[in-house]
């Protein structure tokens, strides 16, 4: 018996490849509708309840998310559809919409005024009150004069981490850490 040359091997394999993929391809083209089916989103039609929760998310400083207490939505919110919702507060990132909860993205600086903590931080070498979470979110309200390396190192380890007070001992807080600072730093 004679054996075909290799090249007979090689056609009868091209062939068979070529049909299986025009034929692959066909069957493709015929399950694929030629057009795209619109499909409305399903939060379109969803409108918010009055006293529904509003849940706000938020990425971190430490690059986690985090999520804010619930709270009730705005009044100005209820009876609004998701496109409503975008028009009144573009800085929002809706991600989920029910009549009774509406979970959004927001950015730092709204996270911070939300949380309503404050605390006291560094910047640039000094003493500084921040808006937010210590760890978590930060917006600088005030920079102080106090340089922080006249402090001993445990007040600079508290302020790294961020300390929170009470509005009503901001004042004393300030004004121990600048006599400490003042009582440590060489005479001019």
């Amino acid at each position: 018996m004679k054996v075909p040359p290799k090249w007979i091997y090689l056609a009868i394999a091209l062939v068979f490849f070529v049909g299986s993929a025009g034929a692959t391809l066909w069957m493709l083209s015929r399950s694929t509708p030629s057009e795209p089916e619109f499909v409305p989103s399903p939060t379109e039609d969803i409108r918010l309840k009055a006293g529904a929760s509003l849940v706000r998310l938020f990425d971190g400083i430490d690059g986690e998310v985090h999520t804010l207490p619930a709270e009730p939505i705005p009044e100005v919110l209820a009876g609004k559809a998701s496109g409503d919702i975008a028009a009144e507060y573009p800085e929002w990132t809706v991600l989920e919409l029910s009549p009774d909860r509406l979970l959004v993205k927001v950015n730092l600086s709204e996270a911070a005024s939300a949380a309503g903590t404050r605390y006291l931080g560094i910047y640039e070498g000094k003493v500084a009150i921040y808006s937010g979470t210590p760890g978590i979110s930060g917006r600088l309200e005030h920079l102080t004069d106090i340089e922080v390396e006249w402090l001993p190192e445990y007040e600079q380890a508290n302020l790294r981490l961020g300390q929170e007070f009470a509005e009503h001992e901001i004042d004393m807080i300030l004004e121990g850490l600048r006599e400490m600072a003042a009582s440590r730093r060489p005479a001019r």
